[in-house]
């Protein structure tokens, strides 16, 4: 019986993600898939019609598509200490 069993306490369960947030993936490719979109758009135009705001202003697209890489790049980095061996 382990310390744990003897004193009633669950057994330590690590998350799927460590202590990172699925967040940061989620961001890195909303990011990159409007940067593909953006590109799609530049070269050819998109067989689908984009939201009026997608036309008018192109820059903060282009701004959210670069936000959202960078901060899914910081949240999806190991946190500063961690130990683990990432080899």
């Amino acid at each position: 019986m382990t310390e744990n069993e003897k004193s009633g306490e669950p057994p330590h369960v690590e998350a799927p993600y460590g202590h990172r947030s699925p967040l940061g993936p989620i961001l890195l490719f909303l990011g990159g898939g409007l940067g593909i979109l953006m590109a799609l758009e530049a070269i050819g135009g998109l067989p689908f019609d984009m939201p009026r705001s997608w036309y008018q202003y192109r820059a903060i697209w282009f701004g959210m598509a670069v936000a959202s890489i960078v901060a899914g790049f910081v949240l999806s980095a190991p946190p500063k200490g961690d130990e683990r061996d990432t080899r």
